[in-house]
């Protein structure tokens, strides 16, 4: 699943103070957890995200403003009929520990992430090239990938165009692979390899911190050591923030956004993140499409943010704002269903499960109020650890789940194809043959008028006729940010650049 939630975890220990020691040299940044997997292959939320687009870089990257910029490779080319991508390496390119970076490298990425005993989530945004698809599934060899070298160059065969192709390639799933991240079992990662990224990882303690350092080899190096400290609690992360302990506060408490504000010390991005609730449509009750869109009905996106704040916005689009394929559900009727749900003499009780956070736990006491109040059903909120949370989606999904999912690059595809019957992830059990066949045709089609139609009818496909997606709200990135702190940027798909 690839899901970014920018909601924080709320777990309380003590931290060692001297953990936080000021140094001109180490920008210490609070993050709300560990990362779920530091493997470029099987990592899918945005802490692990931010660490990796920070240590490797692919063909090309996202800049600060969420455009594309060539990376490890110097120049590409494309065949007249858009199959054909031809990539000249950086004659520069180098891993941290000096080495050249080689095309034989790159192509191991694609081929650890479609291999199946990997089970790469992502596996699937690969599918336009040349048997892709089939490999990932165990149909066909590896050796029939469309991924080879020629000439010194890396030439990539689709299937079929595919106007995402070079912005799918700034993911960490396509990233180059050595050998020193590998053991015997292909989905063991060794984080501590090799990089080509601007940093590279020197130590890792599971639930307490990541350091990084500069790549020295890297043709645009950092200046300073990065300190990632793992501070889930927020009143924690605030304290040591407002004592100079900490240079980044990732996650602000909503009460204390204005004071701070007044401070000097929020910085606010622009985001992509949109948070949204989806069902188990496979088991009862939430099987039945009329109850789905009852919920969907009692929603109160303007309540909630009410609630919440100013750096909130109601949301009725899964795809969001700026990307094509943004579209307004805000006039969708569901009174009829509301009624007949209302009218139902027995009604289930709903479980309601999410990442715990203190902004979730607000959002979700609202909506057990909302479907209380307007549909008399009784809903169990189940808050989970974050990686708990990912894990009970994965096996055994919930009546109900609410997250937040980003997209890591402009393109409609990345959240409509969440809910394809082919996504590895499915946490929703959804499948809808048509919806598939939709998705199909919006891959093939070039960017403009056509394709933003056909990603609107996907989204009235998940939203109005099968309800099986509720959008919540969106929110604009917002960071504390220490004043001697001068080049922080966060850009519109969540990635932090140092």
């Amino acid at each position: 699943m690839k899901s970014f939630s920018r909601f924080l975890f709320c777990l309380i220990f003590l931290v060692p103070l001297a953990s936080f020691a000021k140094s001109d040299e180490l920008l210490r940044v609070q993050i709300s957890s560990d990362p779920y997997s530091l493997d470029p292959a099987l990592t899918t939320e945005l802490v692990s995200y931010n660490l990796l687009k920070n240590m490797m870089d692919g063909l090309y990257r996202l800049d600060r403003e969420g455009n594309l910029q060539p990376a490890l490779a110097e120049a590409h080319t494309v065949s007249k009929n858009g199959l054909i991508y031809k990539f000249s390496l950086r004659k520069s390119a180098r891993w941290s520990d000096g080495q050249p970076v080689q095309v034989p490298e790159l192509i191991a990425g694609f081929t650890r992430a479609l291999d199946p005993k990997v089970g790469a989530p992502n596996a699937d945004l690969l599918d336009a090239i040349k048997n892709a698809r089939e490999i990932r599934q165990g149909k066909k060899p590896m050796a029939a990938l469309g991924v080879r070298e020629e000439g010194g160059q890396l030439v990539i065969e689709l299937e079929r165009p595919d106007a995402s192709l070079l912005q799918v390639l700034t993911m960490p799933i396509v990233m180059p692979v050595r050998k020193e991240h590998l053991s015997e079992d292909p989905r063991k990662w060794n984080p501590l390899g090799p990089t080509t990224g601007r940093f590279k990882l020197t130590s890792l303690k599971s639930d307490k911190e990541l350091r990084l350092e500069p790549n020295p080899h890297h043709p645009n190096p950092a200046k300073r050591k990065i300190l990632f400290q793992v501070l889930p609690e927020e009143a924690t992360a605030l304290s040591l923030f407002e004592s100079g302990h900490l240079d980044v506060l990732s996650g602000v408490t909503l009460t204390e956004v204005e004071r701070l504000r007044a401070k000097g010390l929020i910085r606010q991005f622009p985001s992509t993140v949109v948070a949204y609730m989806s069902f188990n449509t496979i088991r009862a009750p939430t099987s039945d499409r009329d109850f789905r869109d009852a919920v969907a009905g009692a929603m109160d996106r303007d309540g909630i943010v009410k609630v919440l704040g100013s750096a909130f916005q109601p949301v009725t689009s899964f795809v969001p704002n700026g990307i094509e394929g943004y579209k307004s559900f805000e006039k969708v009727d569901r009174k009829s269903s509301m009624e007949k749900l209302r009218a139902r003499a027995e009604k289930p009780r709903l479980k309601f499960a999410y990442g715990a956070a203190a902004v979730n736990d607000m959002v979700m006491q609202k909506i057990q109020n909302d479907l209380k109040t307007k549909l008399s059903i009784e809903v169990e909120l189940q808050p989970l650890e974050w990686k708990t949370f990912l894990g009970r989606l994965k096996s055994d999904p919930p009546d109900v789940y609410f997250m937040g999912l980003g997209a890591p690059y402009a393109d409609p595809m990345y959240h409509l194809s969440n809910f394809s019957s082919g996504q590895s992830a499915g946490y929703s059990r959804y499948n809808n043959p048509a919806y598939d066949s939709l998705l199909e045709e919006i891959k093939k089609t070039p960017s403009g008028k056509r394709r933003k139609e056909l990603a609107e009818k996907a989204q009235t496909i998940l939203i109005e006729k099968d309800a099986v997606v509720i959008p919540v709200f969106s929110r604009a990135q917002v960071f504390g940010v220490g004043k001697d702190v001068k080049d922080f940027a966060v850009n519109p798909h969540g990635i932090m650049e140092f």
